[in-house]
């Protein structure tokens, strides 16, 4: 049996965050799209609507890493857009 979590805000690791995920037997198999996670239910799975909330991982060395990412969501990722000027404004565009 497989646990289907779907409409939350779900950190991996990695920027975007994802809108679901689904766990089988302790382990992570998919994180993505809502649409995708609802796809792979099957009889018997079972399906947990986050309403919105963000989920991150509970293994943490508490050491300000989290601190560190939770101000990092509230900057634009322009690391990833440092082609050319343009491509920075659409950015900070599509951010705010």
């Amino acid at each position: 049996m497989r646990t289907i979590y779907y409409n939350g805000a779900v950190y991996t690791g990695e920027l975007p965050l994802r809108e679901a995920f689904v766990e089988q037997d302790g382990v992570f198999v998919y994180a993505g799209s809502n649409e995708e996670a609802v796809k792979m239910a099957e009889t018997g799975d079972q399906l947990v609507d986050l309403q919105g909330n963000f989920v991150c991982s509970g293994f943490n060395d508490s050491h300000m890493h989290l601190l560190g990412f939770g101000n990092a969501l509230s900057c634009a990722p322009l690391s990833a857009h440092t082609g050319s000027l343009k491509e920075m404004l659409s950015c900070l565009k599509e951010f705010l």
